[in-house]
């Protein structure tokens, strides 16, 4: 027999799970167990599991060493003077 807990999700999440039909949303909780139960077995890291689920950035960060990576931008330094 299944438990019912509750957890919090994003709106858009909620919607599409409250708009789907009672057969997706079995299917959804069955995805949603199967992968609580693969985060929670023993030897499994959840900082792990949330490093390699972290968002990916679509652009590399900027570095500020190079400079072709801001292009149409001006960069200046300050560099102090010494006489």
């Amino acid at each position: 027999m299944a438990e019912h807990i509750t957890v919090s999700v994003d709106p858009d999440v909620a919607d599409v799970y409250r708009s789907a039909s009672d057969d997706d949303r079995r299917k959804l909780d069955l995805l949603i167990n199967l992968h609580l139960r693969e985060v929670t077995a023993p030897g499994s890291s959840l900082r792990t599991l949330l490093l390699e689920n972290q968002p990916r950035r679509a652009t590399p960060r900027p570095d500020p060493g190079n400079l072709a990576i801001h292009p149409g931008r001006e960069m200046t330094r300050s560099l102090a003077k010494k006489d």
